[in-house]
């Protein structure tokens, strides 16, 4: 993008199993703790379930009237968003804010609890409803809506809301990964054996599959030059994201990832950057036995020789796999990154992949010079998405 169509970034907002807000967020994310984020099972029936571990938040916010967690979390993340873009209350006046959601299963808990209840199959909403109940608690009077592309819905929404703001849609839009943990999705995962039975640890030799993590990651995009006139503070900027879908299989990657790879290599082109300029690289990471080995192996064509001197921040192995909102968390991440030009360190690996040649950083955060950050979300039918950002313009 050129300097007369950045997009920017102004504001951040977290809940997750690691904190309520973006610094509690930050520091834990840097903590080298063993027992990552808070396991809860509590929240399930586990009739039929045999695996009900998973990364969950503690105490949810208080979701909108007839909605469920993921409408709650939602709130909870762009309320902190806002206020720290300053488009809250009356600062707002004379702002058409959007909204963006990305969320997998959306507030299908309203559904489970009505069906558990003895309601008809049908009962409960789609995940399109989180959207309407968030923008009216919220105020968006600009475009709302919702994404649902499995786990790169939220990296999708942000890339749709970049689009917004360039076409004059909207002055601001509110971009926001959200998910609840419910049973149906539990159950699914553990159907397709794809849930670790002790920790998530992407890359890591042992791995044996994810687990589910929930909550919400916000964020606040503008134009640049609007973000100046109003002399907001900027995190960082949108530099390029591309996206495909391979159209391979219901929920695994072409094992070639070569869809995967062209991705990435197409946001480097639009950004008009080498491989060399990327400093940091926030992978999509899940602790799955195929993703994991296939992303390993495009980063590798993709980077060569240079892979080993980037380093690489593997978060789902503190907040689990958090489905629609993960790539909302892995932006927000990069975003701290560069602004304190700090790499977190991942947690449960410890023994990594033969052949698995990435720089993985453990023990302490590494303090590294971070200017440009690439982000990975790949998602369920092959729903590919790689996105850079880099510092303010």
């Amino acid at each position: 993008m050129n300097a007369a169509h950045a997009i920017v970034i102004t504001g951040m907002g977290v809940i997750c199993p690691l904190g309520r807000d973006v610094p509690s967020y930050w520091r834990a994310l840097q903590e080298d703790d063993a027992e990552p984020g808070r396991r809860d099972d509590a929240g399930f029936n586990s009739q039929m379930l045999n695996n009900t571990l998973c990364y969950g938040v503690a105490e949810r916010g208080a979701a909108p009237a007839g909605s469920g967690g993921a409408s709650g979390f939602a709130l909870v993340a762009a309320r902190e968003a806002m206020r720290d873009a300053g488009i809250d209350g009356a600062r707002a006046a004379g702002m058409t804010v959007a909204l963006a959601i990305g969320t997998g299963a959306g507030d299908s808990d309203v559904g489970e609890r009505a069906r558990l209840a003895g309601g008809p199959p049908e009962a409960g909403d789609l995940p399109y409803g989180v959207a309407d109940s968030v923008a009216a608690e919220l105020g968006c009077e600009g475009p709302v809506f919702t994404l649902s592309n499995a786990c790169s819905a939220s990296l999708y929404a942000c890339a749709y809301a970049a689009e917004l703001l360039l076409d004059g849609c909207a002055d601001a839009v509110v971009v926001i990964g959200s998910e609840s943990i419910g049973r149906v999705t539990q159950a699914g995962f553990e159907r397709m054996l794809a849930l670790d039975g002790e920790a998530c640890r992407p890359f890591d030799a042992r791995r044996r599959g994810t687990l589910l993590g929930e909550g919400a990651a916000a964020l606040v995009l503008e134009r640049a030059d609007a973000a100046a006139r109003r002399g907001a503070h900027v995190y960082g900027e949108l530099l390029s994201y591309a996206s495909n879908c391979d159209a391979h299989h219901p929920t695994a990657p072409r094992a070639d990832g070569a869809r995967a790879e062209a991705v990435m290599r197409e946001a480097l082109a639009h950004a008009a950057l080498d491989a060399g300029a990327i400093d940091a690289i926030v992978p999509h990471g899940t602790g799955t036995q195929i993703n994991d080995a296939t992303e390993s192996d495009i980063l590798q064509r993709v980077f060569g020789d240079r892979l080993g001197a980037i380093p690489v921040c593997a978060i789902k192995s503190k907040l689990g796999h958090g489905a629609g909102a993960a790539g909302a968390f892995s932006l927000l991440t990069a975003l701290l990154m560069l602004r304190d030009r700090l790499v977190p360190p991942m947690v449960n690996g410890r023994r990594f992949e033969p052949g698995c040649d990435l720089r993985f950083v453990t023990g302490a955060a590494l303090a590294h010079p971070v200017r440009r950050v690439l982000v990975n979300a790949y998602a369920f039918g092959g729903n590919n998405m790689s996105m850079i950002v880099g510092g303010p313009p």
